[in-house]
């Protein structure tokens, strides 16, 4: 990019790519926004079931509790985004060609890691009970206990709408966050989460994920070609870890955005 007179945005060299450039009317130029990319999930999973058989019932209890791990780095437009919309010319090409853009936006510095780690935990009783011979009823409950995810640098900030402020977990990667915050003039705006009694990873473990389920079979005619099901009961999704590193992994201070829109009358003008 610097023999085009483009500023190298990244420092890693594993990162040094085309720039994406948009211009209105025709196909983009560069790679994907978050291009390279590579995520790292683990996940290590216990559990066990007891069943025991008493004359008309089949009762079934279990256990599991399930151990995630997701890395993924962040680095939307690492190398700049450049867009060319005609706003000067009245043609976008033309635009391009006399490298009067209509904003840009980039990442500096390169790209940030998310480390996140969650622990779930479950645990069921069920009765399949035989009400007659063409009739069963399956009754059962489930409890869910989704711990709240950590990030292994706490990594993960929030806006808080009460007082205007960004919540952070921790600034341990962040040696000259105070020093940052000046330049931006945003002193006093970022505060700890353990200082205005945030919950230490911006999220509440919740206790109260109970799920019931009930459901039957029932053969009408006594004969096996005819069966007649039905069921309900609730159900809790896991952790979604990607939503986390998306929504509080990857906001300021930990990563900065710059997007610069073009100045009136002033085509080499970027603000």
């Amino acid at each position: 990019t610097a023999a085009l007179g483009l500023p190298k945005v990244v420092t890693d060299p594993k990162l040094f790519s085309f720039p994406i450039v948009d211009i209105s009317g025709y196909a983009s130029m560069g790679g994907d926004k978050n291009a390279p990319s590579a995520s790292v999930v683990n996940q290590w999973q216990w559990g066990d079931t007891l069943s025991i058989a008493r004359g008309k019932h089949l009762i079934r209890a279990g256990a599991e509790v399930i151990r995630s791990q997701y890395f993924e780095p962040f680095n939307q437009y690492g190398n700049g985004h450049y867009s060319f919309n005609g706003s000067w010319s009245g043609q976008s090409f033309a635009d391009f060609l006399l490298g009067y853009a209509s904003n840009t936006e980039r990442q500096p510095g390169g790209r940030s890691t998310t480390y996140l780690f969650a622990t779930n935990a479950g645990s069921f009783v069920q009765d399949d009970w035989k009400v007659l011979p063409n009739l069963t009823i399956n009754l059962g409950v489930r409890y869910e206990l989704p711990f709240a995810p950590s990030e292994k640098y706490g990594q993960l900030s929030d806006f808080d709408r009460a007082t205007g402020k960004i919540v952070i977990v921790s600034d341990q990667r962040l040696p000259n966050l105070q020093q940052q915050l000046a330049a931006a003039k945003l002193t006093g705006l970022v505060v700890l989460a353990k200082d205005v009694n945030y919950p230490a990873n911006l999220a509440y473990t919740h206790y109260n994920n109970l799920a019931p389920r009930i459901g039957f079979a029932w053969r009408p005619f006594g004969g096996t070609s005819t069966v007649v099901r039905g069921g309900y009961g609730i159900y809790y999704g896991n952790n979604a870890l990607y939503y986390l590193r998306r929504d509080l992994g990857n906001g300021y201070p930990f990563t900065i955005d710059e997007k610069f829109a073009v100045v009136k009358g002033n085509p080499l003008g970027l603000t």
